[in-house]
This record gives C-alpha cells, structure tokens and sequence, in this order.
C-alpha cells in the first residue's frame, strides 16, 4: 500500500475548530470517503482498510451518524449495509 499522510493530529484540530464554530450541529452527519478501521465495511490490507484516525475522532467527538462512502463491494460481502 503507499503511503499518506496521517490525519492522526490534523482532525482534531480542524473538527475542534468546527465544534467551536458550528456548536454541537457539527456531530450531526459525517461523510467520509473511506470507512474507520475495524468496523465491518472495511478489510484488512485491503484498499479498504479503513483510516484508524476516524475512530479516534468519532470516540472523541461523538458524532450522531457516520457514512462512509469507498467501497470495493465490502457490504456485499459482510452483508452489511
């Protein structure tokens, strides 16, 4: 896999810079383009692997939906949507 540069500091910064901003109407929805590791819409040393960053930042900042959007048929697969 190559490599990317890591979010790991950056989030948190950005999504407190939007938390103070927007009030907790930030926590509403999050769309992310690739879906936090471990969970069962991603694959392990896959392209799906997921991004570890976005399960600190959703343990962190609690938001009340996520919906990830790259997918390589892992909920065909897992049979969850």
């Amino acid at each position: 896999m190559g490599t990317r540069e890591s979010l790991a500091g950056q989030a948190g910064d950005w999504l407190s810079k939007l938390l103070r901003k927007h009030g907790s109407s930030m926590r509403t929805l999050w769309l992310m383009h690739e879906p936090p590791t471990g969970t069962r819409l991603s694959a392990k040393e896959t392209v799906v692997a997921g991004n570890p960053e976005w399960n600190s930042a959703i343990e962190r900042f609690s938001p009340w939906l996520t919906i990830s959007g790259h997918d390589h048929h892992t909920p065909v697969i897992n049979k969850c949507w």
